[in-house]
């Protein structure tokens, strides 16, 4: 074991090549990481074979925790080793262990590259007297431990990678070129352009965002053999036109999508296909084994705001890699125990905002104080600012997540269970009716936008009760805006070898809205629409009207649903295979409306085939039509 000295140009060297080639290794391990986190203090380990030769690494950052004067020291995916190696970590661990007294460190963390099915390595770390939480929650670790990759790349051409993809993604980055979009390869020198993506993406899927200086940092330590910014543009005018970004790091053999950002604008030119496949190319190019879309939050809760991230990766067709997550090794446990209440009041904060974002309906009551002796006050105050620090410091999370709600392709990935409850916001810019006695069981959301279909978009039902859902919620669009950028539309269906052939609606609008010979799109395509556009909603599948109505509408919120044009009986219509394979039928007269009141005996509709503002029809019609149509539904949640 040895404490790599850093005045040794040839002992760095030797580090740097070792962390490169190991395919334990990642960027976070090279010592080009430290001058990213410059705010930290570092230190390396290395440990030797018997014939001199390195076996094993770690890079260690340091922090100092205020007010309780020790340090935390973490290894972000290290150690660099063979994670079955039980020699060359316990090597390791010495020298971590005499880091640990140098610094007064409470507690040394890691966060090793081995997945959390491998069991027999994590067991080997808790026998060694580390401390380990299984299937630790999203949001509780400093890395994502659920990553989407792309495995076992080496050695293929980029025809036979992009064979496997999902073919609408195939076709959405052909039609990218196609439409003019083009993708560079760029240094620092793009982050005028880049940085504006990202702060309206910080701002569209509420995440918090790094400052420039930290991008300029990132990129220009890792150096361009190893880190590319990749931006995609749109020529207009003789201008070119940012519309997306991404940072992408290539080390040790993986290729990772670290940071992305993209415009809400000209989204249906599907620059963030172009731009995923640009970067997957560079990795081809490098000798990469593996590409790794990184961080999926959520990917299993499809209510949840991010699980549109999952769904975009997923068109790439890799598979889900779930990390074993956290190994903490206590050296003060007292010192730990203080900087415990720190990470739980961390914790919580990241709850109450996952829950605030979800808009959950419960609230937690406010814990009773209690007589608080002065070795309390000590504690809570240690634990406070140790919290500010914690949350300032931000550890090295570097896989912020991009919302990227792109069209889903398969109904089942979208289905919500009846156990998914959103609260509405108790100020509203509308007004409500009540039937005099809550009795009557009546309810009318009054001032919601009308907007006719007829003439303009014939079979534009979908755009527009989505604009009048945007429009209710103050957010100013045009149908025509609404269709020309942001609703995915595909051609009507062709004959191919004696059959009818086509797209899914569950991804794209089949036809032209403005034409009498569209047929219409579900609310997986509406969703990603309107989400791009800027306004955030949640896909229900599986609820009654009636539920909706009493869940949503009481409250004072529309919800777009899928029926039938006047609730008239469903019937079978055109039929076709899709990519796939599987053969769909399309369900005619398909309409989709927003509910808005409810009273004993009918529903209530902004319905936009008829002039009125307030269209009611029987109860037992509507649950019969929604019924036919799959029970689709959207409600704002934002």
């Amino acid at each position: 074991m040895e404490i790599l000295d850093k005045t040794n140009q040839e002992a760095l060297a030797e580090y740097e090549a070792f962390a490169e080639e190991s395919p334990f290794g990642s960027f976070m391990q090279s010592l080009r990481w430290c001058e990213v986190k410059s705010n930290w203090e570092s230190e390396a380990v290395v440990s030797r074979s018997e014939s001199g030769e390195l076996q094993g690494v770690c890079l260690v950052l340091i922090k100092k925790i205020p007010m309780l004067g020790r340090t935390l020291m973490y290894a972000p995916h290290g150690p660099c080793c063979d994670p079955a190696r039980k020699d060359i970590i316990t090597d390791l661990l010495c020298g971590i262990k005499l880091l640990a007294k140098k610094h007064k460190a409470c507690s040394f963390l890691c966060d090793p590259p081995f997945e959390e099915k491998d069991t027999a390595y994590s067991a080997l770390l808790t026998d060694m007297g580390f401390k380990h939480i299984e299937n630790a929650p999203e949001l509780t670790t400093v890395q994502p431990r659920n990553n989407y990759m792309l495995r076992n790349i080496g050695g293929k051409t980029p025809e036979e990678v992009m064979m496997g993809f999902h073919p609408d993604w195939r076709n959405r980055i052909r039609k990218a070129s196609r439409k003019g979009v083009f993708c560079k390869a760029c240094g620092a020198e793009a982050l005028d352009d880049f940085y504006p993506l990202m702060q309206e993406t910080g701002r569209r899927a509420r995440f918090a965002i790094r400052a420039k200086e930290y991008f300029v940092r990132f990129i220009n330590s890792l150096g361009s053999e190893h880190c590319r910014l990749f931006m995609c543009y749109v020529n207009e005018d003789g201008k070119d036109i940012p519309l997306s970004g991404a940072v992408a790091v290539r080390y040790a053999g993986k290729t990772s999508y670290v940071y992305g950002a993209s415009a809400s604008h000209h989204r249906n030119l599907y620059p963030n296909y172009l731009m995923q496949w640009a970067m997957i190319n560079w990795a081809l190019e490098g000798g990469c084994y593996i590409y790794d879309f990184m961080g999926i939050p959520f990917y299993n809760d499809p209510a949840h705001p991010n699980y549109g991230v999952y769904r975009f990766k997923k068109g790439f067709c890799g598979e889900v890699v779930t990390f074993a997550g956290e190994y903490r090794y206590v050296f003060r446990p007292i010192s730990e125990k203080l900087f415990g209440l720190c990470r739980s009041l961390l914790h919580s904060k990241r709850e109450r905002q996952r829950k605030k974002l979800l808009k959950a309906s419960d609230k937690t009551e406010r814990p009773k104080r209690s007589p608080a002796g002065f070795l309390t006050i000590l504690i809570a105050a240690a634990a406070v600012a140790g919290a500010l620090f914690f949350a300032s410091a931000g550890l090295d999370n570097d896989n912020e997540y991009e919302s990227e709600a792109l069209p889903a392709y398969a109904k089942e990935n979208t289905t919500v269970s009846a156990a998914v409850t959103t609260a509405a916001s108790t100020e509203k810019p509308y007004t409500v009716s009540r039937g005099e006695d809550a009795s009557d069981k009546s309810f009318i959301i009054e001032n919601v936008p009308h907007i006719c279909q007829e003439d303009l978009w014939p079979t534009g039902c979908e755009s527009v009760a989505a604009v009048g859902l945007m429009n209710f919620y103050d957010h100013n669009i045009s149908v025509d805006e609404f269709i020309d950028s942001y609703l995915p539309m595909t051609g009507l269906q062709q004959r191919v070898g004696g059959e009818l052939r086509g797209e899914s609606p569950w991804s794209f609008f089949i036809g032209d809205p403005r034409s009498k010979s569209g047929f219409g799109c579900y609310s997986t395509v509406i969703a990603s629409a309107l989400r791009e556009a800027g306004l955030e909603v949640m896909v229900i599948s599986g609820e009654s009207m009636g539920r909706l109505a009493e869940r949503y509408v009481a409250k004072g919120d529309p919800v777009i649903v899928w029926a039938t044009v006047e609730m008239q009986p469903p019937f079978e219509g055109r039929s076709w295979r899709l990519d796939n394979g599987e053969m769909f039928t399309f369900t005619r007269p398909e309409h989709a409306l927003l509910l808005i009141g409810y009273d004993e005996d009918n529903f209530y509709f902004s319905d936009s085939l008829q002039n009125e503002s307030v269209t009611a029809y029987p109860r037992d019609a509507c649950e019969k039509a929604f019924a036919a149509l799959g029970n689709q539904a959207l409600v704002h949640i934002g």
